[in-house]
């Protein structure tokens, strides 16, 4: 019997502890249909400005359930005015450090130990808290939202530094800048 994992029951890992450092899992590996690890030293990362992205768990691994990426948020990093996935879902699991979270008008600051679920179509922002590194776990539903890093990532910088070719990546991206 193949068991494969849900986000429930990732999210049962994570809130009891288990599974944030011990379970992590490596960008090329693929589904097997079955289970898939991998180690902290191997994880593919993203850099970009104040944030850093270690890829866990991708579209490939979960058959497009969801993707797990952990990101680490420098001090002094900010989303706002914010913006809107009208097809995915977040969910912030934090790790360490402390942010505010700006979510449908609501407005909180969340550290260690606290989860915001962030449903489609819901605008949101946020920004770290202090002078120290936010680390969280990121889970986005339905999974693919990592492709997103690495479409951005072979860009060149002709393509970034123009507005078209932006606005039809954060089309294409689900990211839809609040006004």
């Amino acid at each position: 019997m193949v068991i494969k994992p849900t986000l429930v029951s990732v999210l049962s890992l994570v809130l009891f502890g288990v599974g944030i450092s011990a379970t992590t899992f490596a960008q090329d590996s693929e589904s097997n249909g079955g289970h898939v690890f991998s180690k902290v030293d191997s994880l593919e990362e993203f850099s970009r400005g104040p944030m850093l992205s270690k890829f866990m768990l991708s579209a490939k691994q979960t058959d497009g359930r969801y993707s797990i990426i952990k990101e680490i948020f420098k001090p002094g990093m900010s989303s706002y005015p914010g913006h809107t996935h009208k097809l995915h879902s977040e969910v912030f699991f934090i790790i360490s450090g402390v942010m505010e979270a700006t979510v449908s008008g609501d407005t909180q600051q969340i550290g260690s130990g606290d989860l915001l679920y962030i449903p489609p179509n819901s605008p949101h922002a946020i920004k770290v808290m202090g002078e120290e590194d936010v680390h969280a776990l990121m889970l986005y539903e339905p999974a693919g939202y990592e492709e997103n890093y690495f479409r951005r990532r072979s860009m060149t910088e002709e393509e970034s530094n123009d507005p078209e070719v932006m606005r039809e990546f954060m089309q294409q991206a689900d990211v839809h800048i609040n006004r």
